[in-house]
């Protein structure tokens, strides 16, 4: 499987792909407005690096020899985006003073948005709600440790 399996990156931040497996695996990607890649890696292969030039949420990275091999990207245009942990939580570092729409994106349940007013020196708690009627993609599949998506 892909390592992690949800991850952000920005925009021309390099995309480094390392197969720790035994065997050949591809890399592609699934834009909606981005440059499609589709690269082989034979076990051993040395780093494949990518990178994707516009903002877009939610693109699809698949393994066409492995269909239970699947990550997805979040390509944002700034430095304030998380990854949850387990538990759910998710801090914005640095975010400036100011009235933002804070969208969070849920692999199986869709996006959810909030607006906020952020202050200076002060901690400003979201609380997301994602509901199965949301639904929108099949569980993941879990496996070994094959691929490693690492944004550098």
């Amino acid at each position: 499987m892909y390592v992690p399996h949800i991850f952000g990156i920005m925009v021309n931040q390099h995309l480094k792909v390392v197969n720790n497996d035994t065997t050949t695996h591809n890399i592609h990607s699934l834009p909606q407005v981005n440059e499609e890649f589709n690269v082989g890696q034979r076990a051993g292969q040395g780093a494949i690096v990518k990178t994707f030039e516009k903002p877009e949420a939610t693109v699809g990275l698949v393994c066409n020899q492995h269909p239970w091999m699947r990550a997805e990207a979040h390509v944002v245009s700034n430095p304030f985006y998380a990854v949850t942990g387990e538990d759910g939580s998710f801090e914005l570092k640095g975010l400036p003073p100011g009235k933002y729409t804070i969208e969070a994106i849920h692999e199986k349940y869709g996006a959810s948005r909030q607006q906020v007013t952020v202050e200076a020196g002060r901690n400003t708690p979201l609380t997301f709600t994602f509901s199965a009627a949301q639904s929108y993609l099949p569980p993941p599949l879990t496996t070994l440790p094959a691929l490693m998506l690492m944004p550098e």
